[in-house]
């Protein structure tokens, strides 16, 4: 189920909480444990610039901001870690 199915946006904490019960596959491979999972959704939606709610259309400019960052990485073990992150995202969104 996507988060962003009923709604155009989400509040910080009911993203916070799904992020929490989602499961931890990441699609193509790997795991996130819960630590990890709460983790992301801190260095990525930082409280500064993404206030109380988080929209569907945010996430988009997140995921495309990590495909810039992928591109940028210099080492393969990066481009993996910023590519595991955007499929999660790109699962848990539904995008």
């Amino acid at each position: 189920m996507s988060l962003f199915e009923k709604k155009q946006q989400i509040s910080r904490s009911e993203f916070r909480e799904s992020l929490r019960k989602s499961s931890s596959s990441v699609p193509g491979g790997g795991i996130y444990s819960k630590e990890d999972r709460v983790k992301i959704e801190k260095e990525l939606f930082p409280e500064n610039r993404y206030r109380g709610y988080i929209s569907k259309k945010e996430l988009g400019k997140c995921i495309q901001g990590l495909g810039h960052e992928k591109y940028l990485a210099k080492t393969e073990k990066e481009k993996i870690r910023v590519d595991r992150q955007i499929r999660y995202l790109k699962k848990i969104g539904g995008i």
